[in-house]
């Protein structure tokens, strides 16, 4: 199949959506607006705590767009086919 391009916009939009469904990654909003940098003002504390929670959520997200790439997918509990 030949590599097509995806509008920057609409992958923006794809990422907050897996970030945030819960059948997918289950992932807070709080910490999928952060990542996806739409967070409006931050304190101090608050950011800190942001990247610590970011950081956990980390790996989910690259094994679920890494297997959305070459096609694994996921099974019907969640796990990541192999």
């Amino acid at each position: 199949m030949p590599a097509t391009r995806a509008d920057p916009n609409s992958l923006r939009k794809w990422h907050y959506n897996v970030m945030t469904l819960k059948s997918k990654l289950g992932i807070s909003e709080d910490v999928a607006t952060f990542i996806a940098g739409r967070s409006q003002s931050v304190s101090g504390e608050s950011y800190q705590n942001s990247i610590l929670a970011a950081d956990e959520v980390y790996p989910d997200i690259a094994s679920y767009v890494l297997a959305v790439l070459d096609g694994r997918g996921f099974d019907e509990y969640g796990n990541l086919k192999r």
